[in-house]
């Protein structure tokens, strides 16, 4: 027991403490040059996938056309994918030289709708977002600027939830982004990213490789495929997108077991990955994440069945997870967990969807099409 307790420890340790202080260690003194503001402007293709999005398609086409980025230079695209509300007539009214409708009449799924339209764009760099997501007008710019660099293949934004903000929503989880931020970051100063931010990501579409319609994660596959061909992923923190929602906790649950389970799906139609230069930020990141809750439950049994002196850890966990479960009744009784409950839920919440994802991944149920 003391040995399945030491290794399930470690392991723990080192997915949510070790591994970022070897990124900060690595990467203290490296610092990613940034471009001066306007100096590469290449024609640029905003690319909008949707789905009966008419609650905020106009307003996100407002926000695309009030970027700071030249309109000569800029096409956005919205691909709607079988939307059977009035997404598309509320597009109409936009449509311009600028601004073009990509419409399919059957939904067959977010990567679909990306397939067919990056085909038909004319842009040298396809920037890819969702239609709930909304720039700054600086954000483009900074995005496409990583581009100046002719080593970059794929840049990816940072997406600002509400949460961080201001207080609300069921579910905190600004603590979670920061550190899923600081970690790309800092995996960006290394060598390259593994993935990118489905809100506002971008890539040479030179790069573009057009992947199975029941692709989950498009926002890892796109991107890799510049690191198989020799180009690095960039983290822009700067370029951001703010997504004005607050989180559900059931339907963060779902979001969850849907991303962590597409990480499997990656694993296993990149397998090159694990041979390539990204190989170390892939295990320790993304891999090693979707084991934690094995290391978990390792780690309660062997303190609760291992000698008496490992008791005290275990008494630790118990409160711990008390304090996740008092967190969940609050919610249920209509309030927001304090700040002493909002850790452990959110914790247990990303495990919980972890062995969630397990599950679906090897019992082989597929995870609802894209929405």
């Amino acid at each position: 027991m003391e040995i399945i307790f030491a290794v399930s420890l470690l392991f723990i340790l080192y997915v949510y403490l070790g591994y970022p202080l070897l990124l900060l260690a690595a990467t203290a003194r490296k610092v990613l040059p940034s471009p001066p503001a306007g100096a590469y402007r290449p024609r640029v293709s905003l690319l909008i996938p949707v789905y009966n999005e008419e609650e905020v398609i106009a307003r996100k086409l407002e926000n695309a056309l009030a970027l700071d980025y030249p309109r000569q230079k800029l096409e956005i695209v919205v691909a709607s994918d079988g939307s059977t509300d009035r997404t598309e007539e509320l597009v109409r009214p936009f449509l311009s030289p600028t601004v073009r409708l990509v419409s399919c009449p059957e939904h067959r799924g977010k990567m679909g709708a990306i397939n067919r339209a990056v085909s038909e764009l004319s842009g040298e760099i396809v920037v890819f977002t969702d239609a709930t997501a909304f720039f700054p007008p600086e954000a483009l710019e900074i995005l496409v600027g990583g581009f100046a660099d002719p080593a970059i293949g794929a840049v990816s934004g940072a997406l600002v939830l509400k949460e961080e903000a201001e207080a609300g929503g069921e579910l905190p989880v600004d603590w979670y982004w920061r550190l899923e931020k600081f970690i790309r970051e800092r995996e960006s100063r290394l060598y390259s990213g593994v993935g990118a931010t489905g809100a506002i990501y971008a890539l040479r579409r030179e790069l573009f490789r057009p992947l199975p319609e029941d692709t989950i994660l498009d926002d890892m596959l796109i991107p890799l495929a510049a690191v198989r061909r020799g180009r690095r992923i960039l983290f822009a923190s700067r370029a951001r997108a703010y997504e004005e929602r607050f989180t559900d906790l059931r339907a963060e649950f779902r979001r969850k077991v849907r991303t962590l389970a597409g990480n499997y799906q990656v694993f296993a139609r990149a397998p090159w990955v694990f041979g390539s230069k990204i190989a170390f930020p892939m295990i320790s990141h993304k891999l090693f994440r979707l084991l934690v809750p094995f290391a978990l439950f390792g780690l309660l049994l062997s303190s609760l069945l291992g000698p008496p002196l490992l008791r005290p850890v275990f008494y630790l966990q118990a409160v711990f997870y008390g304090l996740a479960a008092g967190g969940g009744i609050a919610i249920r009784r209509g309030r927001r967990p304090g700040k002493l409950f909002s850790l452990p839920l959110t914790f247990c919440l990303l495990n919980g969807a972890a062995l969630e994802a397990f599950r679906v991944h090897f019992i082989g149920r597929k995870p609802p099409i894209w929405r």
